[in-house]
């Protein structure tokens, strides 16, 4: 993961490329958008519109991904790639009408509820055989919401190392915390200082944590905790 530090000579110039970029995939989006308008101005079929509609709506996403892409390479080379995440996501819900959200993982999270051996997600991760998956679910529940590809949870199959990459963020809150939706949850099972196993923040209530975990028993599981069990080892804080 990337820990370069900012560089305020360098920002301005990056910003500008933003605004520059911005503008320029809006501009393609409308031209495209007009396009298709001019296209099908004849009355058509029921059919044909549901089709049409639909197609709109696949290539706002496919404009969204290039832009999304794009800015994350911007943001890595300035050294500064939370800016552009940040910026990204604003632009989108402005532009496209679709905003990113701690909802979107604990709803993907609770749709795996009831797998059993983490097939899909330790293959997904590169794993030929079958590893302790608790993390690698987390990983794949974070991909499916586009959140590794722009760097808002990091790709990780140990709890240590993922653990460490919010702390080295200043994206952290140890144990005691009382956590919102869509935290990463860490857990300390033997006292040791040490993170060995990790879930999803699904909602918090009446003092209880709710959790959604992959590798709980070999299976996919909501499980609840207490605020400040001793075995919470402290929460990831994404920045959606």
């Amino acid at each position: 993961p990337h820990t370069g530090h900012s560089s305020h000579s360098k920002l301005p110039l990056a910003v500008s490329l933003f605004i520059f970029s911005a503008a320029a995939f809006v501009a393609q989006y409308n031209a495209a958008d007009d396009a298709e308008a001019t296209q099908h101005s004849a009355p058509l079929g029921r059919k044909h519109n549901a089709r049409r509609h639909q197609a709109s709506a696949d290539s706002k996403i496919a404009h969204r991904g290039r832009f999304q892409r794009f800015l994350f390479g911007v943001g890595e080379r300035y050294r500064n790639p939370q800016l552009f995440i940040q910026l990204f996501a604003g632009m989108i819900d402005f532009f496209y009408g679709i905003s990113y959200s701690s909802d979107q993982i604990v709803t993907v999270a609770l749709s795996q509820v009831g797998n059993v051996g983490g097939e899909p997600y330790w293959s997904w991760y590169g794993f030929g055989s079958r590893v302790e998956w608790c993390a690698c679910f987390v990983s794949w529940c974070a991909n499916e919401c586009g959140y590794i590809d722009t760097g808002v949870i990091p790709k990780f199959a140990g709890c240590v190392n993922g653990a460490q990459w919010f702390k080295d963020r200043g994206q952290w809150l140890d144990g005691s915390a009382e956590p919102v939706p869509g935290m990463i949850i860490f857990f300390d099972w033997e006292s040791d200082g040490e993170t060995d196993h990790v879930g999803i923040v699904e909602k918090v209530e009446n003092g209880i944590v709710y959790t959604v975990e992959g590798n709980s028993g070999d299976s996919c599981r909501i499980n609840q905790y207490s605020i400040g069990n001793y075995q919470i080892y402290g929460y990831g804080v994404p920045q959606y």
